[in-house]
């Protein structure tokens, strides 16, 4: 950007005072030498205009812009400074003393120098073209670009500006755009191979890949020398899946620069991804010996290591790139896929939530957090993310179908049924959502409504054991007990694992009066998952009715211990000690029950 600073066409000044015929014969030949970038010879001609007339100030003027194009930028500024001091409202010399000063690092001096032009001469485009480019300096971006707008307003056409326009929106993100502005310019510069291959660069992080292939091989037909345009296109070609070719363009950059540890990295990268693992890792060690502390080969390796199954390996190169880039994204994404495939979720939200604190909108961090709550019961939690998912995407049906989930876990089953109802109302064929519409249904007590729900999830899929599940419970619920075993079984035949079956069979048993066999079910229950609370909780209410009072006991408590939210347990276990005489003991266990849900009518009669 520094090159394309906004200079005049001293061409096209027409000086405003009377010149005598040696002095304008002087400048027009001066300044046709500058139009020819003569910029030294120029300023011997203008110097000759000095010595016929000492205080032309338009022959100081001149040769304060040609020694900014010389990079003499000190100089230009005792020129432009002596301008000044003869034509204090001089918009030209302001600009040229700006120039200088970008160029020495005075920011703050050069934005007042084109303020002063801008407000001597408003219609000054080049001024608002250099302040761009200063504000642009001091990442004021937004600034810059309003100054850009207000150039190319006052003048269509200014290259520079359209160029500056693209590299500042390049520098925010704004990759599509900034392309569109590198091809205006490339309309006025066709040549401009530079441009061609930032061009080319912010093409590839727009994600428009084919075009970012057409323009590096465009950039690389004009100069084939560049080892960088060869990693840029080998970078491409691995992105769009075409390992082999992108091999071909790494070792071009390697025989081009061989002490390239970038290509050696990204080389393998793609024979990673085309499953050469062996060969792959040559090439990150090859790497690592050319720059041992290149970030890019630390996370390289460490990716390799991930999809090895060497996690503790991969850690560890991880953290190391953390500690000196502590806003990777990527490399947070990574540790926190680990930490979730080790069972650590503590490790794996903490990842994800400081990828969410670097990008607020990170939804697939996000999904990645609803993973990982979802795993540690935090429901409530759950439905917040989801929240903030659906702000973001108010078309991801997923989101809706967690927050339906976890709101199903927090008890609040009606206004499950209600997000439900919506994603029926999008996809009402979905198994899923008619599967839960039925349970919600059920856990509302609208059995007679919950039960042609699972019939017509069933329909969809007759091999699903969920659906089947769900209507041997609503059967259970309706107390037509042998309908529900019939539904148990075909659940159990599906699949033998399935150990909820077992339980509520049990249950539809106990109802039925064969506590012998119910029993047997419930311990069958616990043995394929020890940790079913609900299994104990049955086993409990069967033990009782057997007689077995301390047993039954021991089952209500231990229910309590897995899910100590389990108000049915409370009650059971209570109504046990009330017929033992127990009645403090059995208060506070109805009165737990009763905290845990309000609308519990057993609760309260076993108070009273």
């Amino acid at each position: 950007m520094d090159k394309l600073l906004s200079f005049l066409n001293l061409n096209s000044f027409i000086p405003k005072i009377n010149l005598s015929k040696k002095e304008e014969k002087l400048f027009k030949h001066g300044d046709n030498l500058y139009a020819k970038n003569l910029f030294e010879d120029s300023i011997a001609v203008y110097k000759k205009i000095l010595e016929i007339n000492p205080q032309s100030s338009l022959a100081y003027e001149k040769i304060s812009i040609a020694l900014n194009r010389l990079e003499k930028f000190k100089e230009s500024l005792e020129y432009s400074q002596k301008v000044l001091e003869m034509e204090p409202k001089s918009p030209i010399a302001q600009n040229s003393k700006a120039v200088s000063l970008i160029n020495l690092g005075q920011i703050k001096e050069a934005i007042h120098s084109l303020d002063l032009s801008i407000a001597i001469k408003p219609e000054f485009s080049i001024a608002y073209c250099n302040k761009a480019i200063a504000l642009d300096r001091t990442k004021n971006y937004e600034e810059a670009l309003e100054n850009i707008k207000k150039c190319l307003a006052l003048e269509k056409e200014n290259h520079t500006a359209i160029y500056i326009k693209g590299t500042i929106l390049n520098k925010i993100g704004e990759f599509k755009e900034a392309s569109i502005a590198f091809k205006e310019y490339l309309e006025f510069e066709s040549d401009k191979l530079d441009v061609i291959l930032e061009l080319a660069n912010v093409l590839y992080l727009a994600g428009e890949f084919d075009e970012a292939l057409f323009y590096f091989n465009k950039y690389i037909s004009k100069k084939k020398t560049n080892p960088l345009a060869y990693l840029s296109k080998g970078n491409v070609l691995t992105t769009l899946g075409r390992v082999e070719s992108a091999l071909i363009a790494y070792d071009k950059c390697i025989e081009l620069d061989p002490d390239m540890a970038l290509a050696y990295t990204n080389k393998a990268n793609a024979l990673s991804l085309g499953g050469r693992m062996e060969e792959a890792l040559e090439y990150y060690n090859k790497a690592k010996t050319l720059d041992e502390d290149i970030l890019e080969v630390i996370i390289a390796i460490g990716h390799l290591n991930y999809y090895q199954g060497n996690y503790y390996e991969a850690l560890s190169n991880f953290k190391k790139v953390i500690e000196r880039d502590p806003k990777n994204i990527f490399v947070y994404h990574k540790m926190a896929e680990i930490y979730f495939l080790m069972g650590d979720y503590k490790n794996s939200l903490e990842n994800y939530t400081k990828i969410v604190s670097l990008k607020q909108n990170h939804e697939e961090a996000m999904i990645g957090m609803v993973e990982i709550l979802e795993k540690m019961k935090n429901s409530e939690e759950v439905v917040k993310i989801c929240d903030k998912l659906i702000k973001i995407n108010p078309k991801d049906n997923q989101a809706y179908y967690k927050k339906a989930m976890s709101l199903k876990n927090l008890g609040k089953y009606k206004e499950a049924l209600k997000l439900i109802e919506y994603l029926l109302y999008r996809e009402p064929e979905n198994y899923d959502y008619v599967t839960k519409k039925g349970l919600l249904l059920y856990y509302l007590g609208e059995y007679s409504e919950a039960l042609p729900w699972c019939e017509n999830a069933i329909l969809i899929y007759p091999l699903r054991e969920d659906a089947l599940y769900i209507k041997g419970l609503v059967l259970n619920a309706m107390e037509r007990y042998e309908e529900a075993v019939i539904f148990f079984d075909k659940v159990i035949e599906i699949n033998p694992m399935y150990y909820p079956a077992y339980s509520s069979k049990g249950k539809a048993f106990l109802y039925l009066g064969d506590n012998e066999k119910a029993l047997k079910l419930f311990n069958t229950s616990i043995q394929l998952n020890s940790n079913f609370a609900e299994a104990y909780y049955n086993k409990g209410n069967v033990l009782i009715c057997l007689d077995e009072i301390e047993k039954g006991i021991a089952c209500f408590d231990k229910a309590i211990e897995l899910s100590p939210k389990m108000a049915a347990a409370y009650i059971s276990k209570g109504n046990t000690l009330y017929y033992m005489e127990k009645p403090n003991e059995a208060l506070e266990l109805f009165e737990k029950a009763i905290s845990l849900n309000k609308n519990l009518e057993e609760a309260y009669i076993g108070k009273a």
